[in-house]
């Protein structure tokens, strides 16, 4: 047991160095994370993307909205009804990934 250990530590400590020399190999690596849709939506892009007169269900613990004819509107506690617009203004995210139709 401690033989396969010291050989998956081995295992592991190669792979880290092989992926730190890769990166040193380039000059400017920068990870960083994706942006959310909120980040870019200003009243006039959100008003594009959402119809104040679409109603969606908002699932305020998860941060997700759910549009009119998803079997989960109206089901997920704790929720929220509002315009869809208000909910991409306050930063929730569609559920599908795409505004309601």
């Amino acid at each position: 047991m401690k033989r396969a250990l010291t050989s998956f530590l081995s295992l592991i400590i190669v792979l880290v160095m092989l992926t730190l020399a890769e990166f040193s190999s380039h000059s400017c690596v920068v990870l960083r994370p994706l942006p959310r849709l909120a980040n870019f939506l200003t009243p006039r892009t959100a008003s594009a993307h959402g119809t104040p007169r679409t109603r969606v269900w908002v699932n305020t613990r998860s941060g997700l909205y759910y549009c009119p004819y998803s079997k989960l509107y109206g089901k997920i506690k704790p929720g929220v009804s509002m315009a869809e617009n208000d909910a991409l203004l306050k930063g929730y995210r569609p559920a599908l990934s795409e505004a309601c139709q």
